[in-house]
């Protein structure tokens, strides 16, 4: 998602309708379509990421990998023990991705604000060091030209694979979406351990 101790001058008097001029100017050359008084479209509050997958080739070798923070309180860490994802080298998997805040009864489906904005949100999948293993999205938004959203994911591991950290990032992108992770801010920023099967 910075008084004075003089009094009133006719200097202070120009200045302060200069300004007034000047903030009508600037009012005026706002978009029509977004009302100066529009509220900023808020991060959205993330409680527990599931990751969903299953082996393209073998409809058997599949799971779900869960990260979860059910307090939101810095000094109790978040629960990663199911964080991880079980992946054979050199195939291809399909990930879905779902959000939920579970502080709300009943669970909210982040995921299905997500999928209404997707306009201004972008899923990123990265590793931190090379271990064989590389996402991209696989469904898309309705901008023009439409960009990533990245719910869905394709995932190939070649045969390197090899254990290790993949980094999961919902950017918040309410203005300048271009397609990459860099614009806006993170709703929430995790990692799940990548685990290499026999």
């Amino acid at each position: 998602m910075m008084k004075s101790i003089f009094s009133k001058s006719m200097f202070e008097h120009k200045f302060g309708v200069f300004g007034i001029f000047v903030a009508l100017g600037v009012a005026a050359c706002q978009p029509a379509s977004v009302p100066p008084d529009t509220p900023p479209v808020e991060n959205e509050y993330i409680t527990t990421v599931k990751i969903s997958y299953q082996n393209q080739a073998d409809a058997t070798d599949k799971g779900v990998a869960t990260w979860a923070d059910l307090d939101n309180n810095a000094a109790t860490p978040p629960d990663t023990s199911a964080a991880i994802l079980n992946l054979r080298k050199s195939s291809q998997y399909r990930l879905e991705i779902l959000f939920l805040d579970q502080t709300k009864t009943p669970t909210d489906t982040v995921s299905n604000e997500v999928q209404e904005r997707a306009n201004i949100h972008r899923i990123c999948i990265t590793t931190p060091t090379p271990i064989g293993f590389t996402a991209t999205a696989t469904d898309y938004d309705t901008n023009s030209p439409a960009q990533p959203l990245g719910l869905k994911q394709s995932v190939l591991t070649d045969a390197s694979l090899q254990n290790g950290l993949m980094r999961l990032k919902l950017r918040h992108q309410p203005s300048g979406k271009d397609g990459t992770c860099e614009p806006g801010s993170s709703d929430i920023d995790v990692r799940f351990r990548v685990q290499k099967a026999n």
